[in-house]
């Protein structure tokens, strides 16, 4: 019976161990500073209420790049605070074929991340809509060795629309 009543004692004080192991953890989060005022635009004031930019100017818009880059003149696409915006420019001109066609397959994802009220320099209030869209791209060009190549992949863009306040 002694035996019995250590045997029970141990089991008592390792199971109240393993309760006490289980118990929850508060999580606290991890205190940031708020980043997106520095996404706006200088002089803007974010719009509480996003009114998301529609979807067929989103691929109007898409077609349009794709249009530009195959004739050349994708440099006006690039924001000017781009990083590395002339490397871009650089590696371009020398890596992409002469021949490549960029063609734009599927638009699967279209978002509008935040919008805002802007007063540009001449008193025209505009809404300046930040937009990200997951697009699959083709590439098409012909190599000297390889033939005929085609490269497909999924790209996400991130894209700013302004439009007139009314």
């Amino acid at each position: 019976m002694r035996k019995l009543l250590v045997i029970l004692a141990l089991i008592l004080f390792c199971a109240a161990t393993v309760a006490e192991a289980r118990e929850l953890r508060r999580l606290n989060r991890i205190q940031t500073p708020d980043q997106s005022a520095a996404l706006l635009p200088t002089g803007a004031v974010r719009i509480a209420r996003v009114n998301p930019v529609p979807r067929a100017e989103v691929e109007r818009f898409l077609d349009a790049f794709a249009r530009d880059w195959n004739s050349g003149n994708q440099g006006g696409y690039v924001a000017d605070d781009f990083v590395d915006r002339a490397r871009l420019a650089e590696n371009q001109d020398i890596r992409v074929p002469r021949d490549a066609v960029l063609k734009v397959q599927a638009v699967q994802g279209v978002q509008t991340l935040q919008q805002a009220r802007l007063t540009a320099d001449d008193g025209e209030r505009r809404i300046v809509s930040t937009v990200s869209a997951t697009v699959r791209t083709r590439i098409e060009f012909n190599d000297q060795t390889l033939g005929f190549v085609v490269l497909t992949g999924t790209n996400d863009f991130l894209m700013e629309f302004q439009e007139v306040d009314e």
